[in-house]
């Protein structure tokens, strides 16, 4: 009687699982590639900035366009990802508001360094 009962916890049907939105799963992999290109994008190389903000800022939309998405789904049906979601529209609109105040302080700051490329540019040549 012990040994069927301990037989009956073992082969126990398995518990079904929840899916997971795809359009969290979505929303988190754009705004790992967004946070991404905005740290390429802000590295001292050439022309990167002109390159990878612009991908930073659509990746970001897209993040948090489809965590609102994935978050009104979730809501209407029995999905999980409703943490995969928020942390896409978090990174996603943070990233949006870092390279729209990166670009905002390259805009001020661009006569000061301007000259202050032009000066050593002249001391390397001459």
């Amino acid at each position: 009687m012990l040994r069927q009962a301990s037989l009956n916890k073992m082969y126990k049907e398995p518990t079904p699982y929840q899916s997971i939105n795809r359009h969290a799963i979505i929303s988190l992999a754009s705004a790992i590639l967004a946070l991404l290109s905005f740290c390429i994008g802000a590295a001292p190389l050439p022309l990167t900035a002109l390159v990878c903000y612009p991908a930073s800022i659509l990746l970001g939309i897209a993040a948090l366009w489809n965590g609102i998405v994935s978050m009104r789904q979730i809501r209407a049906s029995d999905e999980s990802g409703q943490s995969l979601a928020k942390i896409g529209i978090w990174v996603g609109s943070f990233t949006i508001l870092f390279v729209m105040c990166a670009i905002a302080l390259v805009v001020v700051l661009w006569p000061y360094l301007s000259e202050f490329i032009r000066e050593i540019w002249n001391q390397i040549v001459y």
